[in-house]
């Protein structure tokens, strides 16, 4: 009858009762700093502000600018001049005086024929355009910032406030790591207390059946004495087993803050 209450609880070897002293929180706070996400982006937006702090100094001062240019061009028409015809003379509106009586100026009317040049025709005299219209440019430009309304000083005012602020946050998170990391490492402490309590109380309970049965073998004590012996110790590796639990989720919450990740 007694065996029929007889319970199997999960090994214990797997248990990482010792790495807890290396996980002492001081050194894991250290460590998370380098690893947990947030800390690296809260240090880059740091640089950064840091960066901005010197852009917006850099404002105040005044800069020089040189600049240059090297340029030619190439112009060709697709029409040709292949011909042309002389049309009658007509007044140009000019006169001339001979012996004292004006005389229109006669121009005759020329009409040209126009024709497409060929590719090389149009491509004639490409090198030589190109050095004939070649040319350079240099300049300099020098910025006093005088009166820029006092714009370079109020960048430079709103950079080193976005400084204090990313350095403002990056204080806070690292605080609150730090409290987390301190909680962390208290429940575990707490946890492996209480896995080890609940060990004893298992052990405990086992000498009691164990008793227990023996009485009850030799007509001592009755059925219901030996089942209350028999719920307690189920009761007792239950219990242990539930801080086995509770302990090895502590554990991996401190390996998460050691950059190891959550893994089961």
């Amino acid at each position: 009858m007694a065996d029929a209450f007889e319970v199997e609880t999960p090994s214990l070897d797997k248990v990482p009762l010792d790495p807890i002293a290396e996980l002492e929180p001081a050194r894991l706070y250290q460590l998370a700093l380098t690893l947990q996400p947030q800390q690296k982006v809260n240090d880059l937006r740091y640089k950064s502000a840091e960066y901005g702090v010197k852009v917006a100094r850099a404002g105040l001062y005044p800069t020089i600018s040189v600049g240059g240019g090297l340029a030619t061009n190439f112009a060709s028409s697709t029409n040709k001049i292949t011909g042309f015809s002389l049309g009658p003379a007509s007044p140009n509106g000019t006169f001339v005086n001979v012996g004292g009586t004006n005389y229109n100026v006669l121009e005759p009317s020329i009409q040209l024929q126009q024709g497409k040049k060929s590719f090389g025709e149009v491509w004639d005299g490409y090198g030589v355009q190109l050095d004939n219209n070649f040319r350079q440019n240099i300049g300099f430009q020098i910025n006093v910032p005088i009166f820029n309304n006092g714009n370079a000083k109020l960048n430079l005012e709103n950079s080193k406030l976005q400084l204090k602020q990313a350095d403002l946050a990056k204080t806070q998170a690292n605080q609150q790591l730090q409290q987390d990391i301190y909680a962390a490492y208290t429940n575990a402490v707490t946890a492996l207390q209480r896995f080890n309590a609940s060990e004893k109380t298992v052990q405990t309970a086992e000498r009691s059946y164990e008793f227990a049965k023996k009485r009850y073998e030799t007509g001592l004590i009755n059925s219901l004495d030996l089942i209350t012996n028999q719920n307690n110790l189920l009761q007792a590796k239950l219990n242990r087993l539930t801080n086995q639990f509770e302990y090895v989720f502590r554990m991996k919450l401190l390996e998460f803050y050691k950059g190891q990740g959550l893994k089961l």
